[in-house]
């Protein structure tokens, strides 16, 4: 036996006994789900605690709102039951603000008629000012890209409902089906 199959066998050992605990994928889809369940709350807690410093302002109220919004969608399909939804984004959401451009343009001819034509645009760009309080005025939020969806749902053990969930997740928010997962609620 040569030292690498020594390494293995501990590891083969180690595989062997888990495969002989009965309903072992149950355990496993128990623990997956409190893993997700666990990384939600952590990071909806991170996000409460993002919108008190401010930081976050109205980009919170829309992420969870778009969350709670498509899960009540997604109980009202047959059968799906109580439905909880996550959707993980890169990054932040994008604000553009508006801005006053103020742009001057001289033209300058020679003193023979013209010949020589001389342009010269100068834009200048400040911050549009909404309020007395000085709150600059957005002009659009653009969200980040959407990187996954999780979805709980007491149904999801029927194959017709799990289908179901699924289409209506990726027309809802435009995604590819293949950044969906979807799991049974305990």
């Amino acid at each position: 036996m040569n030292d690498n199959e020594e390494k293995k066998k501990p590891f083969k050992d180690f595989i062997r006994k888990i495969k002989s605990v009965k309903n072992i994928e149950i355990i496993v889809c128990i623990i997956l789900i409190a893993i997700i369940l666990l990384l939600y709350g952590i990071v909806r807690e991170a996000k409460k605690k993002q919108a008190e410093s401010g930081n976050a302002g109205a980009t919170i109220v829309e992420t969870v709102s778009d969350e709670e919004r498509l899960a009540a969608v997604l109980s009202k399909i047959q059968g799906a039951g109580k439905v909880e939804v996550y959707i993980g984004y890169d990054g932040n959401f994008e604000t553009v603000y508006a801005f006053d451009k103020t742009t001057n343009t001289t033209t300058r001819t020679d003193d023979s008629g013209g010949a020589n034509l001389t342009t010269t645009v100068t834009e200048e760009k400040s911050t549009a000012v909404f309020d007395e309080n000085k709150k600059p005025l957005i002009e659009k939020t653009v969200a980040p890209k959407i990187t996954g969806v999780i979805v709980v749902a007491e149904g999801a053990k029927d194959v017709a409902v799990r289908l179901n969930i699924l289409k209506a997740v990726a027309t809802a928010l435009n995604v590819n089906e293949k950044i969906i997962e979807i799991f049974i609620m305990n």
